[in-house]
């Protein structure tokens, strides 16, 4: 049976980001860095941040919707992915921008700056669903995700409201693997 993505939830911490490696995805609200994490790499990248986040092309993104600076100067990251959700942004708008992140999984681990967002459980969930691969019959070895942290103001506040979208997860999971498998294994 296929488990959801475990997702670590873990304080804000800033002066880590430089180091990160893997992914880094962020919540941005609006075309400045206004939070803590976001200036911070913005310093790091040397206002590369702030010139997307400025550009015709972060204006035309809908909420939920993301964009790679893939190789970001200063960083160790592979990539700074740039999630558009507006603080006040509904529940599907969240689980779109989790399941933007959970798209570009690779086995590298993946650094979630959410800070203060209020939907953060909901991009939780939206990145576990996103994240399911049915690979018990495939030929090809399987795709074995990295890590998740989600950085929050609350992380334990988080992840209690979090729990209740791990327990719905793991159902959808168990009832994709019913339907993904044939016949004559389920008999």
């Amino acid at each position: 049976m296929s488990h959801p993505l475990p997702i670590q939830f873990q304080p804000t911490n800033v002066l880590t980001l430089a180091e990160q490696p893997g992914r880094i995805a962020l919540l941005v609200d609006g075309p400045a860095p206004a939070s803590p994490g976001a200036r911070r790499l913005d310093k790091l990248t040397r206002g590369a941040l702030a010139r997307y986040l400025a550009s015709d092309a972060f204006g035309k993104l809908k909420p939920g919707e993301s964009q790679d600076l893939a190789y970001p100067t200063g960083l160790q990251a592979d990539a700074l992915q740039v999630i558009k959700l507006p603080r006040r942004a509904d529940i599907a708008e969240a689980r779109k921008a989790g399941a933007a992140i959970g798209a570009r999984l690779t086995s590298a681990p993946t650094l979630v700056l959410a800070e203060g967002h209020g939907r953060a459980a909901d991009v939780a969930f939206g990145l576990a669903l996103r994240a399911y691969d049915f690979t018990p019959h495939k030929t090809s070895a399987a795709k074995v995700p990295g890590p998740v942290i989600l950085m929050l103001a609350n992380p334990e506040a988080t992840a209690t409201a979090a729990a209740a979208g791990a327990a719905v997860a793991e159902g959808v999971f168990f009832t994709r693997d019913l339907v993904n498998e044939p016949a004559n294994v389920l008999t």
